[in-house]
């Protein structure tokens, strides 16, 4: 009984914790398995190597990540050009991190966030050697050009900033400005730094998208790259402030694809500003309206209240900011019925082995 009971404890604990958002970095890299660069030489049985001025753990270093395959002769030979080359010339200025793919697959996935976090997409070929150095990739067989493509990138990086991706992807949040139209953007998770902010006003009067509300204006907000090319960054949390020169008493902002509205988002009028959080972008047509009821004027008694059951009440109305409707959570109803249904068969259970003491 007492395990019985211990179960049905442990299964209402993981209902209520589901039950929670938890928000956390975008990046887990306890997730992954990584080693040093003298684990990837052992790996692979690379020798004659020197590591004198070489530091694995200094972060003031250059960050190389390396993603091999164990047995793979491209990988096998940049380890060696690493190992004849660029510690003998270089050995103070970089870091390798070396992930292997073929005996842990999971680290393939890391592969998966740092294309869509670097590139906005993940359909670019993958060959090992896969080797990540600032926000500069390199693939496959690493030929005599590629090595020297490698080698200033690391004393460009060391030079200036140490860029390092996976430290950049693990950032929560990230602000974003478009100096033209003044709108600004916060991402809940990790975009590339090196993505902008696109905002184009559109017109959208023309279509009545929201009932009893007037047109405002309408933007079409997207990210590109440095490249002018739109990526997709979906799956986050983007809270969009965007001025507005005209007030009223109630806002709300249509989320609309493909000419029709898919949603109205929760709004609040901020110090001039429209603010809106959302999941992802297309337009984003913003409607306002005045509907502030008067309060009506109440004209004291003659006679004073010898016993007033609150205080004075002031005379100036107060007009309250529309925060928009929010649905019903569902998910609190499951959980409420999965929870009753579990104390139901404690219920039974118990009952069942007492009627059976009973009976013997």
């Amino acid at each position: 009984m007492k395990k019985l009971c211990s179960v049905i404890l442990i299964l209402l604990m993981i209902i209520y914790l589901c039950s929670v958002n938890v928000y956390a970095a975008d990046l887990n890299l306890a997730l992954y398995t990584s080693e040093t660069l003298e684990e990837a030489f052992l790996d692979e049985n690379i020798q004659g190597y020197d590591l004198t001025n070489y530091n694995q753990n200094d972060t003031n270093r250059v960050p190389v990540y390396v993603f091999r395959k164990k047995g793979c002769g491209n990988c096998k030979n940049f380890l060696n050009y690493v190992a004849q080359n660029l510690l003998p010339t270089h050995g103070d200025k970089f870091r390798i991190v070396s992930y292997e793919v073929g005996n842990t697959p999971a680290n393939f996935g890391l592969i998966n966030k740092i294309q869509s976090y670097l590139l906005g997409n993940t359909t670019n070929t993958v060959a090992t050697p896969y080797i990540i150095i600032g926000d500069k990739i390199f693939s496959g067989f690493i030929d005599i050009s590629k090595q020297q493509q490698i080698e200033n990138t690391i004393l460009d990086l060391y030079n200036s900033n140490k860029y390092d991706v996976l430290a950049d992807m693990q950032i929560n949040e990230r602000n974003f400005y478009n100096n033209i139209t003044n709108i600004s953007m916060r991402s809940s998770k990790g975009i590339n730094k090196n993505y902008l902010l696109k905002t184009v006003e559109v017109d959208k009067s023309t279509e009545n998208y929201v009932d009893t509300y007037e047109y405002i204006k309408a933007f079409d907000i997207y990210i590109t790259d440095n490249t002018g090319t739109e990526v997709t960054v979906n799956d986050g949390e983007y809270k969009i402030s965007i001025p507005i020169s005209t007030t009223y008493d109630m806002y709300k902002v249509a989320h609309v694809k493909n000419g029709k509205i898919v949603g109205t988002l929760d709004t609040i009028y901020n110090n001039g500003y429209i603010q809106f959080t959302t999941p992802n972008f297309s337009d984003f047509v913003i409607y306002g309206k005045n509907n502030a009821v008067t309060p009506p004027v109440i004209t004291p008694s003659t006679v004073p209240d010898a016993n007033p059951s609150a205080e004075p009440t002031s005379n100036q109305s107060t007009v309250i900011q529309n925060k928009g409707e929010k649905n019903p959570k569902t998910a609190d109803k499951i959980n409420l019925y999965i929870a009753m249904m579990l104390i139901g068969i404690f219920t039974l259970l118990a009952s069942s082995k007492y009627i059976t003491k009973k009976v013997k």
